[in-house]
């Protein structure tokens, strides 16, 4: 059954040890009493769309500590689309019955597995930029009357690959702040152009079965904080991370903390339905009463007004690219905000990408696990 696995072992990053634990859990699923489903579906097209989803979460060791009737249930009412060769295997109640959470489960699959990263045409935009967009729009985040770190910093002004830009239909995220957010760091230590961390086939690689399959059933992220770190090349310590929040938070001056180390993750940052708006601007205290989930973005400027700093966060949505808040909105916000002294000088061992405007299906990240006893760790 090995060969089941072998033409994605590049693809999908297999040592012969998983690619040996996957066959045998197929076969322990598809024994002899049903050779003839097994055989229709090794037949099929290569690469056919439910084969090769099925050969992934078996590669990938999804539900491998489950039984054999509890995992094969979940896979097929996963994968009970509107495929003919595939519906014909199953009670038509069963396809009937298929709800709407598995149908996203279905599409994010999808989505990870068949669908990766790709760059939107810049000419169908108004702007060369999202940030010249947002500008245009917004003549206050203007140079010389406002500070943004892709712009301004002294390690990132004039560095024509400076400024990169991702965004997703909707959603919330944890993956893509961090992306950013590496990205700004290694490329403050570097003339030359620094690329992006490729999300897309981060996850069909490297991320573990366990994510995955919280990622693809439930919709469930991680802390946007851990997967930074695990990015990164050179792992800061406890005293080269500045974290801020509550009290520390309403205390501090990022502005000082932006000029001096460059831009920083916001992390576990509740949005409320007023947040999912156009509105590119969030004064004061929010609502926390219509909590939608947890979101990751970078902070990346500010600017004065009547004594006040105004902060601005770069996002992932294209109809929300930017926004402006105050302290007062992300400490109703219960997030967290971490600088990093520590130098990064090279990207990590990972797929990468140097296209500097990047647009992902809605569902390639995920909304974030925000665990705050991690902070300090």
């Amino acid at each position: 059954m090995t060969e089941l696995f072998t033409p994605y072992k590049e693809e999908w990053r297999l040592n012969e040890e998983e690619v040996e634990k996957a066959a045998e859990l197929y076969a322990i699923d598809y024994p002899s009493s049903l050779k003839r489903k097994r055989k229709q579906l090794e037949e099929l097209d290569e690469p056919h769309q439910q084969n090769k989803l099925l050969m992934f979460l078996y590669a990938k060791g999804i539900m491998a500590a489950k039984s054999s009737v509890v995992r094969t249930n979940e896979f097929d009412e996963l994968l009970a689309d509107e495929e003919p060769h595939f519906r014909k295997w199953k009670f038509e109640e069963l396809f009937a019955a298929r709800t709407d959470k598995l149908k996203s489960a279905l599409k994010r699959l999808e989505i990870i597995v068949q669908k990766g990263e790709t760059s939107p045409t810049r000419t169908n935009l108004e702007q060369t930029t999202l940030f010249e967009e947002f500008v245009s729009n917004h003549s206050e985040w203007k140079a010389n009357i406002s500070w943004v770190v892709f712009r301004d910093h002294k390690d990132l002004k004039k560095k024509e690959h400076a400024l990169v830009e991702r965004f997703q239909r909707s959603g919330l995220c944890y993956m893509h702040a961090c992306v950013v957010m590496q990205h700004y760091l290694v490329a403050m230590n570097n003339d030359k152009q620094i690329p992006m961390l490729n999300m897309a086939e981060y996850l069909k690689k490297y991320m573990p079965g366990t994510h995955l399959y919280e990622q693809i059933w439930n919709d469930k992220g991680s802390d946007s904080w851990e997967f930074l770190r695990s990015i990164l090349k050179k792992r800061p310590k406890s005293k080269q991370i500045i974290s801020l929040v509550n009290e520390s938070l309403a205390q501090t001056d990022m502005g000082a903390l932006l000029q001096e180390h460059g831009p920083a993750l916001v992390s576990g940052f509740c949005v409320t339905e007023e947040f999912i708006t156009e509105n590119w601007q969030h004064l004061g205290e929010h609502n926390e009463e219509n909590f939608k989930g947890r979101h990751a973005m970078v902070l990346v400027g500010y600017r004065e007004v009547d004594g006040n700093k105004r902060y601005l966060l770069q996002n992932w949505w294209k109809t929300k690219a930017y926004v402006e808040v105050d302290v007062d909105y992300l400490l109703s916000s219960d997030t967290t905000i971490h600088f990093i002294k520590e130098k990064q000088i090279e990207m990590g061992d990972y797929p990468a990408s140097y296209q500097t405007l990047v647009e992902c299906e809605s569902g390639i990240d995920a909304c974030e696990n925000f665990l705050p006893e991690r902070i300090n760790k």
